[in-house]
């Protein structure tokens, strides 16, 4: 007998979150301690905001922020933040510019031997992400 899979075999993920693995947010015009509950069918894994702390190879996402939206202006989030107990709630501990542009990318975790590039990044940029 196959394994049923969740909700019956449906995908309940949007085109954005299926296809891009992201999902856009607005931040409100002020504020530390911003929250955004994603609904992507994986739980965020946080192992340090820092790139610095060997822990941070070890998420499964990157938050990007923009004040405009626009190519060329995102830059990836490496100030102190959070995910909750949920898997799927995001706390940004400090307040992004006013109705930032916030989106969330799944990255995939590769083994790549030290001082090797990954010969395809998995990850779309947020430049191409579009907002409606």
């Amino acid at each position: 007998m196959a394994i049923q899979p969740k909700s019956n075999g449906l995908i309940t993920e949007n085109a954005q979150q299926y296809y891009q693995g992201s999902q856009g947010f607005r931040a409100a015009a002020s504020g530390v301690n911003q929250k955004f509950v994603t609904d992507f069918n994986t739980e965020l894994i946080l192992g340090d905001w820092n790139p610095a702390n060997p822990n941070y190879g070890l998420n499964n996402f990157k938050v990007y922020t923009s004040p405009s939206g626009i190519s060329g202006s995102w830059s990836e989030w490496i100030t102190s933040m959070s995910v909750g107990s949920d898997g799927r709630t995001i706390n940004l501990d400090a307040a992004p510019s006013a109705n930032a542009y916030v989106v969330v990318q799944l990255t995939i975790l590769l083994a790549v031997p030290v001082g090797k590039e990954p010969a395809v990044r998995l990850n779309t940029p947020p430049d191409i992400v579009k907002f409606v």
